[in-house]
């Protein structure tokens, strides 16, 4: 039985699972025949009343499983950290999800307090960066959560993209959902040397596009051969990678985007500029695979 872990904080009104999201949870955790472990991170840094507090929290976090009937095993789990910082909660969060051996984390994306945080701003980056599973923000905000019919999965066919692909083709083996295989060139063609970019000249257009017909028909053979439907897309209009995407999103009524993000620990900021832009807007769910779930998928194999 596969296991998802959903980090709450059961304080918080606005993180709480909407009617939708709810749904669509309950649908896909029984199709992954999966269990699912509602946890909370509980900071003691700031409590003048430490047990008391703890207790409070056990109850509110009780109460908060209690009103999920997913129809699937659930527990609850209180996890203590003295410290307040983005740090040491995304560290405690990272080493209970290694420890029981979950193979996603799952967060709602609408609050902005203590573990609000866990999806904004610096705890984002942190928590994508140092998760050695892929995380899943369960966005609804204008209705788009359904049963994960279709996805959008985007791609510039690095490395780390196509790693990002297999895992999420396992990861969604039990609903089988449609998949759009997305490439949208940017306006501008760059390379990267010593984190600076550089234009490409035109040129190269053609040597480029020959390289995404062919990478596209291994990608969609690979996905055939586990028995999805896909289908690839590519878009080679003038605008932002990001506008090319979301234009695509609503033109094919997509349930969901997927992505890899590949930056490393040592940058400030590791969702990257579409990445963080799709995840900001918040109009569907985002899955996102980061570096270090590359790492661990690695380590296994070997």
């Amino acid at each position: 039985m596969k296991k998802y872990l959903l980090a709450v904080d059961p304080y918080e009104n606005e993180l709480r699972l909407t009617d939708r999201t709810g749904k669509w949870t309950e649908h896909w955790l029984k199709a992954q025949n999966a269990s699912l472990e509602v946890i909370y991170v509980f900071s003691t840094s700031r409590s003048v009343h430490p047990d008391l507090d703890r207790t409070i929290a056990e109850a509110k976090l009780r109460d908060y499983v209690s009103r999920l009937n997913f129809g699937v095993p659930v527990t609850s789990n209180l996890i203590i950290e003295e410290s307040s910082s983005n740090r040491s909660l995304v560290q405690a969060l990272n080493s209970h999800a290694e420890d029981v051996g979950v193979e996603m984390i799952l967060l709602t994306s609408y609050g902005r307090r203590l573990i609000g945080r866990l999806v904004l701003g610096s705890f984002a980056d942190r928590l994508l960066a140092e998760s050695s599973v892929p995380l899943f923000f369960l966005n609804s905000t204008d209705g788009k959560v359904s049963d994960t019919r279709h996805v959008l999965f985007t791609t510039d066919f690095s490395e780390a993209s196509k790693k990002a692909f297999e895992i999420f083709l396992e990861q969604f083996e039990g609903i089988h959902p449609k998949v759009t295989l997305f490439h949208a060139n940017p306006p501008f063609t760059l390379v990267y040397s010593h984190g600076l970019p550089f234009g490409i000249p035109d040129h190269y257009a053609k040597d480029l596009n020959q390289f995404v017909q062919e990478e596209s028909t291994l990608w969609l053979n690979f996905a055939r051969a586990k028995n999805y439907e896909i289908d690839f897309r590519v878009s080679t209009d003038r605008e932002s990678v990001v506008h090319s995407i979301n234009r695509a999103f609503q033109e094919l009524d997509v349930d969901m985007i997927a992505l890899a993000s590949s930056r490393g620990k040592s940058r400030t900021r590791v969702l990257g500029s579409v990445a963080s832009s799709l995840f900001y807007q918040r109009a569907c769910p985002v899955w996102i695979c980061g570096p270090e779930a590359f790492g661990l998928r690695q380590a296994k194999a070997a």
